[in-house]
């Protein structure tokens, strides 16, 4: 019966055995002082009366603010404050004054807990945010409500205790959301309830109306539902659907092999999985989607999957669900703006409008107008999002004239479009005609770009013609504020813009419409062939981590611009000298289906381009063939290039030395190995005519292989050191890491363990760093045979059991030498442990991640 009004954490007091004291009685009040009259309560304590505003402001209920009645529930409001406050080490609704907290008390929802701390479980901050509640009626309505659901809560934490496997941490891609996530609750516990009886659940709906936005919502409060992750596949880039897979594999961190589809790489990588995946913006790929999909469900028994899309996926078992716009008053209705506020769309509007006016608030003399504004803009998050963001310059009176007639049927647009998606065009059309006229023509020029830009990238792709280099930061500043552009941290630290997805294609239809869109192209072209071609270099030196991170970033750019290459006349070899400077990439970050596909294309469509340009193409083509282990291939693309020694290729003869090696490194995993050492040693020497001393380096692997066959480790090891040598002073990881863990066979086989794991792990940090998955599987093959010689089996059964995993999930097989050194001691392995612990043991090393196989395979080994 009473009620404290001052809970705070300085009101609350943590005693030395555990318990829980509240302090300060000043302001409490009884269910008996709320009974008596205005007059009563005059005569036994003018400051706790109704009708005055009394407690701690940062603290306060909404009822407290407005000085009208107040219960337990009070209390529970500012209890919920300080669990936040524990939470997340700040207050949800601080200002810089106290009359600014008592409006955020009464209009701003909370920053969501999870975007601030991930390690914060989804179900407290349910709990906190109903606490939380502005309206009574909608919070805890007794501390003994609370109370059950905490406890329930800490027995389901002891539980995911116990079940968690050991150094496991949550897995997800799902991006930090930068502003507050407006309503949906309702639509948020529903579509949460629907997975327990759907394993694929499409949200569909308008463009602009939030389905994103809702679905990663959903996926975060997810998280601890899946316990091998949840995954957000950004399908907004793509545009042909043989893509999709791609995608999709791009995020598992799986590549296709030689002798099984990508297809069927990615389902038996989900079969065994519990996952969530969120398949984003599928409307313009809907087949391959739904094809995708479908294929993925009846393989993974515990997959479930949540897309987004403007049309269903139609396939059999999917769930469809329709997200609605945002709630709207009735128009005309007077309702008070603190009423209004527990409407949606005006309080999206609201909480956009002080990020770019912090000043503006919702007052009896604006109200009308903002419902006007959502009524009109159907709700649609999108649209209101833009227009608040216009009230650094309109107010809200000149935004609404400003949207006359912009829902009409638009020129030009297809008589059998549904009214949401002409909804969509009018809205951004609305937000277009609101820019200078040198904004439209950025906002044009822009949508080049697939995947986000650099100012750099804007500077040199967009300037001109109307556009002056020095203004492109002002003006990307403006889009930025005026919500048409995304800016965000690269994986480099560097500012990266990004379009809202509606708006790129919006404004790349006007490009595609103008005189300028052949001029626009080719300066992309241009700037990221330069890119490439500057990159090429660094790709074999000590700087070869950053660079292979920047195109990664621009890959989405990339594929733009060969794409345009090979289908552009005069492009034509162009499209080779991109290819020849990206190969190397493609490698090293284990792209090998894509690159050979590229290669091939621009091959097929520069017959007559010079034969040193070919040369240098036709080895990006055998060692991608390579890695897939399509020897066939190999040979065919490596011959071609002989041939075309015989019209003189001069400096470009290191593609021969190449050529030579791949054909000896593939005829030793045929296990020819004289054949392979013969080929090796015409490779040596011509990288020794060449000066390439990175091939000669690599040329040494085959030659010291067929020595190891022959017995002749001593010979074996100086030809690898050599090699090691020739590739430090290089500065090339990769080649290193490829070096080292040859180094390491050839240890393995003299009965030197301890060096043989010195040279494995060394191989291993490289290939951890380079993000270099085949590299890696090779290293734990080899440390795992020396943990067998040094009999530490249990640990080897393990590494082993890690690399099985990971070459699934890559779809690059093991080269042969490296599979015959672990078939060398597998068997005693087994039998040391026993059948039993042996496919325990390896079950383990199964359900290790990379990270988590990296760590145990440098961790120290204690003998079993």
């Amino acid at each position: 019966g009473i009620t404290h009004r001052d809970i705070k954490l300085a009101n609350l007091m943590l005693t030395p055995r555990g318990q829980v004291k509240v302090l300060d009685f000043g302001i409490a009040k009884t269910a008996r002082s709320e009974r008596l009259s205005a007059r009563d309560q005059l005569n036994t304590d003018t400051r706790t009366g109704v009708g005055l505003v009394i407690g701690s402001v940062p603290y306060m209920s909404p009822e407290q603010v407005l000085g009208r009645e107040v219960d337990e529930r009070s209390d529970l409001f500012s209890l919920g404050i300080a669990l936040y406050e524990m939470a997340t080490g700040r207050l949800p609704f601080a200002g810089a004054a106290p009359t600014e907290t008592m409006d955020r008390i009464l209009h701003a929802p909370p920053e969501p807990i999870l975007g601030l701390d991930s390690d914060i479980p989804s179900e407290l901050e349910r709990i906190t945010f109903k606490c939380l509640e502005k309206d009574p009626e909608r919070r805890y309505q007794s501390a003994g409500e609370l109370l059950a659901e905490l406890r329930h809560l800490r027995r389901q934490a002891d539980e995911d205790v116990t079940r968690a496997p050991i150094g496991e941490a949550r897995r997800h891609n799902l991006p930090a959301q930068l502003t507050s996530f407006v309503g949906r609750r309702q639509e948020a516990a529903e579509i949460r309830q629907l997975f327990g009886s759907t394993r694929l659940l499409t949200l569909t709906g308008a463009g602009g109306c939030g389905k994103t936005r809702l679905a990663l919502h959903v996926a975060g409060e997810l998280l601890d539902e899946f316990r091998d992750g949840v995954w957000l596949v950004d399908l907004s880039p793509l545009s042909e659907p043989d893509l999709v897979k791609n995608s999709l594999a791009s995020v598992l961190r799986v590549q296709e092999g030689s002798e099984r589809s990508l297809i069927e790489v990615l389902s038996d990588y989900v079969r065994p999985h519990q996952m969530l995946l969120v398949l984003d913006n599928c409307e313009h790929l809907i087949a391959a989607c739904a094809g995708l999909a479908e294929l993925l469900l009846r393989s993974a028994p515990r997959l479930r999957i949540l897309a987004t899309s403007r049309e269903a996926l139609g396939i059999s078992g999917e769930t469809v669900w329709r997200v609605p716009s945002l709630s709207v008053p009735i128009s005309g209705a007077q309702v008070p703006p603190d009423v209004l506020l527990e409407c949606e769309a005006p309080r999206l509007f609201v909480e956009r409008a002080a990020a770019v006016a912090p000043t503006f608030a919702l007052t009896p003399g604006n109200a009308a107008t903002v419902v006007e504004i959502c009524r009109r803009l159907d709700g649609i998050p999108l649209a209101i999002e833009l227009a608040a963001a216009r009230l650094n310059m309109l107010s809200p009176d000149q935004i609404n004239e400003r949207l006359n007639d912009r829902f009409r049927l638009l020129t030009g647009s297809s008589r059998t479009a549904v009214a949401r998606q002409r909804t969509l065009e009018a809205t951004v059309d609305w937000s277009y005609d609101l820019l200078s006229k040198t904004e439209r023509r950025l906002v044009c020029r822009l949508s080049v770009f697939t995947g986000g830009w650099t100012l750099e990238a804007a500077e040199a792709v967009c300037s001109g013609d109307g556009i002056r280099s020095e203004a492109m930061l002002d003006l990307l500043s403006h889009l930025v504020d005026k919500s048409l552009v995304n800016a965000e941290e690269d994986a480099t630290g560097k500012r990266r813009y990004r379009f809202l997805e509606t708006v790129r294609q919006y404004g790349r239809e006007r490009l595609l419409r103008s005189r300028q869109v052949q001029k626009i192209r080719d300066r992309h072209l241009a700037f990221f062939f330069d890119l490439a071609r500057r990159a090429q270099p660094k790709l074999h030196g000590p700087d070869q981590v950053r660079w292979l991170k920047l195109l990664e970033l621009e890959h989405d750019n990339l594929r733009v611009a060969l794409d345009w290459c090979v289908t552009t006349a005069g492009t034509k070899d162009t499209s080779l000298r991109v290819v020849c400077a990206l190969w190397p990439f493609w490698t090293r970050h284990n792209h090998f289906g894509e690159g050979r596909q590229w290669v091939e294309r621009a091959l097929s469509v520069s017959p007559d381009a010079p034969p040193s340009l070919r040369a240098q193409a036709l080895i990006a083509a055998a060692d991608l063939s390579y890695f897939q282990g399509d020897y066939t291939a190999v040979e065919a693309f490596a011959r071609q290039v002989m041939a075309l020694d015989e019209r003189g290729l001069n400096e470009e003869r290191w593609t021969v030395a190449f050529a030579f090696f791949l054909l000896g490194i593939a005829a030793v995993d045929k296990r020819a190995f004289e054949e392979g050492a013969i080929l090796a040693g015409k490779s040596l020497a011509v990288a020794r005519e060449t000066g390439s001393a990175w091939v000669g380096g690599l040329a040494r692997i085959p030659i010291a292989l067929g020595e190891i066959e022959r017995g002749e480790l001593e010979r074996a090891r100086l030809l690898i050191e050599e090699g090691v040598g020739v590739i430090r002073s290089t500065g090339d990881k990769l080649a290193l890491a490829t070096l080292l863990v040859n180094l390491s066979h050839v240890m393995v086989y003299r009965g030197d363990f301890e060096q043989a794991i010195v040279a494995a792990r060394e191989g291993l940090m490289l290939s951890q760093e380079t993000v270099d998955r085949r590299g890696l599987t090779w290293c734990l093959i080899e440390l795992g045979a020396a943990m067998a010689g040094r009999k530490h089996v249990a640990r080897a059964a393990r590494l082993w059991g890690a690399v099985e995993s990971i070459s699934q999930a890559i779809g690059s097989p093991l080269p042969a030498a490296v599979r015959a050194i672990r078939d060398h001691y597998l068997p005693a392995v087994r039998q040391s442990l026993g059948d039993e612990a042996f496919a325990a043991a390896w079950a383990e090393g199964q359900a290790m991640t990379p990270d988590a196989a990296v760590a145990y395979a440098l961790g120290d080994a204690k003998p079993e």
